[in-house]
């Protein structure tokens, strides 16, 4: 995360890198592509899901943020008995803005798509994310979902959004949620931004440990 990967060397892709480090490997990196004609190769923002070695044959599809913004990515996992469980990993903007940040990088992108409206980022986020979540649930699949809310997961929009949408945090649901570790090293109030979410209908079993 964090690169423009077509602004990537040959030798510094993906691929090259991790040669030789698994039996077999799946990815997919999603970021801004929309503005590549101003990027550089260290671009802020994006979203990166790898699936490795007995995980890999279980991958059907893959796929990202249709804006091309690269706010999220996901790949689609064939479990048994006809299951599927799409895997999604997703960054939503801090709301501060500067040359560079996600923010004005979103704001650009949606200011050129609707010129007549102001767009906030965040908001626009949530919005596209939960459809995206509905079509999802609409085709019936399991959804597990690791967000970087950039505000505190227990509350604020973004929790509420998942309220609609019947997903819950896992971790805070199965351990306490009243003084959780921040999730950002940066974060001394002890505020957990990031989180792994999860359709109610999905329980959790077991933790398996490596």
């Amino acid at each position: 995360i964090g690169l423009c990967w077509t602004k990537v060397s040959n030798g510094n892709q993906w691929h090259e890198r991790i040669l030789g480090k698994f039996r077999s490997c799946r990815s997919v990196f999603a970021y801004n592509k929309t503005e590549l004609q101003r990027s550089k190769a260290l671009q802020p923002g994006g979203v990166g899901i790898i699936a490795t070695d007995e995980v890999t044959h279980r991958v059907t599809a893959q796929g990202k943020d249709p804006t091309g913004l690269g706010r999220w990515a996901w790949i689609l996992l064939q479990g048994k008995a006809g299951r599927t469980i799409r895997i999604i990993t997703a960054y939503r903007p801090c709301g501060a803005g500067g040359e560079g940040t996600v923010w004005e990088q979103h704001q650009r992108h949606f200011g050129t798509q609707e010129p007549n409206q102001v767009i906030n980022p965040r908001s626009k986020f949530l919005t596209d994310l939960r459809t995206a979540i509905e079509d999802w649930q609409t085709a019936g699949d399991y959804l597990i979902l690791g967000m970087d809310a950039n505000e505190d997961v227990r509350d604020g929009d973004a929790a509420s959004m998942m309220m609609t949408v019947s997903m819950h945090e896992a971790i805070l649901t199965k351990h306490s949620s009243k003084s959780p570790p921040a999730t950002y090293n940066r974060n001394y109030s002890r505020q957990p931004i990031d989180g792994i979410l999860v359709l109610d209908r999905l329980e959790i079993l077991r933790v398996r440990s490596t």
